[in-house]
């Protein structure tokens, strides 16, 4: 089997192990116009009431749907930014 087959396959027993669990899918610095990854994320996120979605991105490359904006959260900036502010000890 081809490695993308296989990839494939682990990735869909993934999603089918963990389907009404809670998973949160985070998104580090995908491009708007990389849809290929960002939409089938998306996708998850819209399918499944459990899923949430966090994006760490520059501020122009965020685009979160309305049919999950409720279980979503955005934080735009830098990657290294958002991350030193997340952890801090304030």
């Amino acid at each position: 089997m081809p490695m993308i087959q296989k990839q494939q396959a682990k990735f869909n027993a993934f999603v089918q192990k963990y389907r009404s669990q809670n998973v949160v899918i985070l998104e580090l610095g995908i491009g708007a116009n990389n849809q290929l990854i960002k939409a089938l994320l998306m996708q998850l996120v819209a399918q499944s009431l459990s899923y949430r979605y966090i994006t760490l991105n520059l501020p122009h490359e965020i685009n979160i749907p309305a049919a999950i904006e409720q279980r979503s959260i955005g934080l735009a900036g830098s990657i290294d930014d958002n991350f030193k502010e997340l952890l801090k000890n304030d």
